[in-house]
């Protein structure tokens, strides 16, 4: 092996002059989206989607739960509806890199779900920060007693409703 190629070979920065993972050598180490801010679950998805509160953007719906004082963490639902796998992907790797841009102007203590809608996509990374910070800022001033899922908070059923003769069967 050659000198040149050792030393290459070994360090930790690249030809390009980026660090493994892409970031450059002067990055921050938390820059990056690691396992602990991100939703992985599908309970913790169906939890929050189920039990939070839901605002909707011109591209995405945003589901939200308050955690406390965790961190925000972020899960992305990009369904076939919206688009074949590059556009799926391209979209998810615009929300991942607006959520870590953005990461210290974001409320503390939310889980967040986004859920990309189908129809024309934001036109690039600025869109999707604007809207993300958007959507989360809205969500984590929305009241406490504003929940979906609660027992006041629901919309009444068949056998709820008053007058329907089948009510009860």
């Amino acid at each position: 092996m050659s000198e040149a190629h050792r030393a290459t070979a070994t360090s930790p920065v690249q030809r390009d002059g980026l660090r493994e993972g892409g970031r450059p050598p002067d990055a921050p180490q938390d820059a990056g989206f690691p396992k602990r801010l991100r939703l992985r679950e599908r309970r913790e998805f169906i939890a929050i989607q189920r039990g939070g509160r839901r605002i909707g953007t011109e591209h995405f719906t945003l589901h939200g739960r308050r955690t406390g004082t965790r961190p925000t963490r972020l899960g992305i639902t990009v369904s076939r509806k919206v688009g074949k796998a590059t556009v799926r992907n391209r979209l998810k790797r615009l929300l991942r890199e607006a959520f870590r841009l953005n990461r210290g102007r974001l409320a503390v203590g939310m889980d967040v779900v986004v859920v990309a809608r189908p129809g024309p996509l934001p036109a690039g990374l600025a869109d999707v920060a604007r809207e993300l910070l958007d959507g989360i800022g809205r969500l984590a001033r929305a009241r406490d007693d504003d929940v979906r899922g609660r027992a006041d908070n629901r919309r009444p059923g068949r056998k709820d409703r008053p007058g329907d003769a089948r009510g009860g069967r």
